[in-house]
């Protein structure tokens, strides 16, 4: 995939706004802000109750290391998927409706934290959230039925994906009983698309367990094929071949 493109990070420098900007090959600039004076960060209606949306800059000791985090992750997408973000902002904390959230997205932007979290934290959470935006991209492309056939007898997800923040107990560790269901974790029953993340981010971070776990459970490595199928069908050489080299990283 570095064969086929090259991602720039280039400081912006006598600028107010402090942005970092990503540019493959000179044409595509996804532009990556560490403050929220540099533009208007949230929709405004993010920002009137109930959600709230409140966030805080993140110390520049740490914005070095999540460039190159960036950089090292969005290299492995093929140009046209890259031409999907247009911004990243990163912060020291971010709050919606009242709770702390490691990240989010809005259409073309990706919103994640880094408060402590180590480097396999952030690489899924930036993972997770450019899956979103591409699954409401193409999601003509994705097979939900063959999705929903794999889901336990009448299970139906518990709520809105919102929901699981909202809950003490939806945490995003592996699961042993709900792995043998087909779902990672608990916060993956909460919401289909939440369920989609959880295979996202792990295909794309360099992840042995996820990998072992799969051939363990099943209903796990089916559902992981239905995602992998989704990346092949957007751009045919994100394939399984694709997938277990970036395990084996």
């Amino acid at each position: 995939m570095k064969n086929f493109f090259i991602i720039l990070l280039i400081l912006i420098l006598n600028t107010p706004s402090f942005s970092q900007e990503v540019i493959k090959n000179g044409c595509h600039r996804i532009r990556v802000y560490f403050n929220n004076e540099s533009k208007d960060p949230f929709p405004g209606y993010w920002l009137d109750p109930p959600v709230n949306a409140f966030c805080t800059e993140l110390p520049d000791s740490l914005h070095d290391k999540n460039l190159e985090i960036l950089r090292e992750e969005l290299q492995k997408y093929p140009p046209k998927l890259l031409r999907k973000i247009k911004r990243v902002f990163v912060f020291d904390s971010l709050r919606f409706y009242g709770k702390n959230f490691g990240g989010t997205y809005y259409k073309h932007i990706i919103y994640y934290t880094d408060r402590g979290f180590s480097k396999m934290d952030i690489i899924r959470m930036i993972h997770h959230e450019f899956s979103s935006i591409l699954l409401k991209r193409y999601r003509k492309k994705f097979d939900r039925r063959s999705w929903k056939d794999c889901l336990p007898g009448n299970f139906q997800y518990k709520s809105r994906g919102i929901d699981a923040l909202m809950t003490p107990d939806a945490d995003l560790n592996y699961n042993d009983s709900l792995n043998a269901l087909g779902f990672l974790n608990k916060y993956a029953v909460y919401h289909f698309e939440e369920d989609f993340n959880s295979f996202a981010q792990h295909l794309w971070a360099r992840d042995k367990e996820f990998w072992e776990r799969l051939e363990q459970y099943p209903l796990l490595k089916e559902k992981a094929m239905l995602v992998i199928s989704f990346y092949k069908s957007i751009a045919p050489e994100l394939d399984e071949k694709f997938f277990s080299r970036i395990a084996g990283d």
